[in-house]
């Protein structure tokens, strides 16, 4: 099978060369001090959208309310909710908050997320989810990262989990991130996460919001960064006291249904950001599936470019756990990067289905 082998060597350097172009871009960086006097916490507005999270709100104020600053806003969104949310909202926040409901019908949340953007009265926002757990000097630290700077990716990791559902959208989340913060690295933002997320109004005003988008449930994190993102005006934030926690799906129907949603903005992006994911994804898959073939062949001498393939990536990921905090996946990479390449398999006749437009 010597064709197929060198087709499996060129999806090996393939990754490689992402390896080494991009995520090693990671691996080196180094956070600069930033000067704590200059946190923009007297300008920023916190937005969070609410639906039926009655069982979430006290979690979520507690650290919406409880951050290290006193100068914040926070604008509480009750989209439709058919629960005690509303009632909650306005019982649980402080002077500083305005409690917003929406009652208009629609598709995702970006009505209910572009009304609590109008209602803000501060310049920044900073975005995340209500079943999210911020840290005490979360909006103090990201606010921070703003000086130069129109947009901050932050990273938002899941809570760690006993099911194997979980352990994996855990990984998927960091390998997520490990791509979209070494691509905004490299100069090429191309997305970011709502759980964790600080953008400059004028970059919500010179997209047009949410115009662009609004047939499609999601993307009113990672289609706007997509559309308004670049080097000059991006920055990264990952201080650990800017991390952002959530609970994972622990069941496959749950994932797959997120998950489905997501792909349904993905192909909304740039293209050239959709031919350099796509290529990743492809050479992933091509990866383990000539692999596979080539386990029935009669020579062994495969192995040896993919062993050195996997000591190659966990070397340059261990610095990039170890800022993430997740050094619980590092030396796993080869098995979850084995079942990454079959999540993505799998997935591919998702992508032709009509998605749904829910909130999750």
């Amino acid at each position: 099978m010597p064709k197929l082998y060198f087709i499996f060597l060129f999806f090996i350097a393939v990754k490689l060369i992402f390896a080494i172009c991009y995520y090693f871009r990671l691996s080196v960086y180094r956070m600069s001090p930033h000067d704590k006097s200059k946190s923009k916490t007297n300008d920023i507005s916190i937005v969070v959208c609410y639906h039926n999270e009655i069982e979430n709100v006290t979690q979520s104020l507690k650290g919406l309310t409880n951050q290290s600053t006193n100068n914040l806003e926070l604008v509480l969104v009750d989209d439709m909710s058919t629960d005690d949310t509303y009632m909650q909202l306005n019982k649980l926040s402080n002077d500083n908050s305005i409690v917003v409901k929406n009652d208009i019908s629609h598709d995702g949340k970006k009505l209910a997320l572009t009304k609590g953007i109008n209602t803000a009265t501060k310049d920044w926002l900073l975005m995340t989810d209500a079943d999210c757990i911020v840290p005490k000097h979360w909006a103090s630290t990201m606010g921070r990262y703003s000086e130069n700077h129109k947009i901050v990716l932050g990273y938002a990791p899941l809570n760690k989990s006993d099911t194997l559902v979980g352990k994996f959208a855990r990984y998927e989340t960091y390998y997520t991130a490990l791509q979209y913060l070494s691509f905004a690295l490299a100069g090429r933002p191309y997305m970011g996460v709502g759980r964790n997320l600080m953008y400059h109004r004028s970059i919500f005003d010179s997209a047009g919001g949410f115009t662009s988008h609004t047939d499609i449930a999601s993307g009113d994190d990672d289609l706007l960064i997509n559309f308004a993102a670049n080097s000059d005006n991006t920055t990264i934030c990952l201080e650990p006291g800017s991390f952002v926690y959530s609970p994972g799906k622990e069941t496959l129907k749950s994932f797959i249904r997120q998950k489905t949603r997501h792909i349904s903005s993905s192909h909304r992006y740039r293209w050239s950001d959709k031919i350099l994911l796509g290529l990743s994804s492809i050479a992933q898959m091509g990866l383990y599936i000539s692999a596979l073939i080539l386990l029935f062949s009669q020579s062994s001498i495969w192995l040896v470019p993919l062993l050195a393939y996997w000591i190659l990536m966990i070397i340059i990921q261990y610095p990039i756990c170890k800022k993430l905090h997740c050094m619980d996946l590092w030396l796993l990479f080869p098995v979850y990067d084995i079942v990454m390449a079959m999540y993505y398999i799998i997935m591919i006749p998702f992508t032709f289905i009509k998605k749904q437009n829910t909130w999750s």
